[in-house]
């Protein structure tokens, strides 16, 4: 029998060995052979995950196992749930798991963070309109998508003003600062977009 015999007995005949001053008897006997019952040992890790522009994301065994150890060889890891859409945005806990050759198994749970699609190319995908450009003062911005922050800065690249959870309609005052150029700093996620404005 050898790691991939079925549980069960084999027997044991030995035979062989002489010698002019014994006689031998050969006692027969028998291995026996029992399952493996050793469950392997699974860790998972938290895993955040972004929809992409069709709303759609895949989450993969290896994205959440950390770490996965057998006494023999490994067969398969699945999970709860593996694809996520719009309606899954937040958080997620899932379970994770891990079966041997043997059909033991380690279950885990998983915690995974799922992100929206920002669908964010370019300046035109968050910005509508800006007017008037050049301004005496006020400035009103439409956005076509939700962004994070809004930075205003200087020309020597000074901030002067910070807003945060962008409206769909915005609009920034100029009037007390001096005339010039103005650089907006769109934030969207990780993502920055510019547009210049001239006060005069």
């Amino acid at each position: 029998a050898d790691e991939g015999s079925p549980a069960g007995g084999y027997d044991i005949t030995p035979s062989g060995g002489s010698d002019g001053n014994y006689s031998f008897a050969y006692v027969a006997g028998t291995l026996t052979v029992t399952a493996d019952a050793t469950a392997p040992v699974l860790t998972t890790k938290p895993v955040t995950i972004q929809l992409d522009d069709s709303g759609n994301a895949t989450l993969k065994p290896s994205d959440v196992v950390e770490s996965a150890t057998d006494n023999c060889t490994l067969a398969d890891t699945t999970l709860s749930k593996s694809e996520f859409t719009s309606g899954d945005v937040g958080e997620a806990v899932i379970e994770v798991t891990l079966t041997d050759q043997a059909g033991n198994s380690a279950k885990e749970f998983a915690v995974v963070t799922i992100e929206g699609s920002t669908g964010i190319r370019d300046l035109s995908d968050v910005l509508g309109s800006l007017h008037p450009n050049p301004t005496s003062g006020r400035v009103e911005m439409e956005l076509n998508a939700r962004a994070d922050m809004l930075k205003v800065m200087d020309i020597t690249g000074k901030t002067i003003l910070t807003r945060s959870n962008l409206q769909v309609q915005e609009t920034v005052d100029l009037s007390g600062y001096n005339n010039g150029i103005y650089i907006f700093q769109l934030q969207v996620g990780d993502a920055l977009f510019h547009v210049k404005v001239i006060k005069k």
